[in-house]
């Protein structure tokens, strides 16, 4: 096996061992065994997690369909949605 397909080999299993973090934490999260998720606005879309009950949003909301996907994780009664951005003064 030349150094390429060496180098292709450690980055697949790579991907697999985050695929394989991220399915864990997503399970955890499914039967309630983790109760907070600090994420990237990667859940904005393709990312199926049950409602939240407080959600913080700190990155910039880039368009009013991130903001409603992002608002949309807050879907349990009496959720809290906050946006935290920077304020030029």
């Amino acid at each position: 096996m030349c150094d390429g397909d060496k180098k292709r080999v450690n980055k697949d299993k790579e991907w697999l061992h985050e695929m394989k973090k991220i399915k864990d934490v997503l399970d955890g999260l499914r039967t309630k065994r983790t109760n907070v998720l600090i994420a990237t606005s990667v859940v904005e879309e393709g990312v199926d997690v049950d409602a939240c009950s407080f959600v913080i949003v700190f990155d910039h909301l880039r368009s009013t369909k991130a903001y409603i996907q992002m608002k949309g994780r807050a879907r349990q009664k009496n959720a809290k949605f906050f946006c935290v951005s920077e304020c030029d003064a």
